[in-house]
């Protein structure tokens, strides 16, 4: 069985405006930066604009049918 889709939204507003804080490194084999880890702090909620906490919640079945249109649409 796969894991539900997601998304990320700040706990305090429920937004999706939310940035995260990480560590990034180049790999030059790729020739691309690679996400290696994400802090557990340091989180930012551009909706309330300040420190937040976030959270990872299921998409509902309109949310993953919109992705899935936009995917096929980007394929062609």
């Amino acid at each position: 069985m796969s894991k539900k889709p997601v998304k990320v939204v700040c706990t305090t507003c429920g937004s999706e405006d939310v940035t995260l804080e990480g560590w990034i490194v180049w790999n030059k084999h790729a020739q691309a930066h690679e996400v290696t880890d994400l802090c557990d702090k340091g989180h930012h909620c551009n909706t309330c604009d300040g420190m937040c906490r976030i959270e990872e919640v299921e998409l509902t079945p309109e949310e993953i049918e919109a992705l899935d249109l936009a995917s096929e649409a980007e394929r062609a």
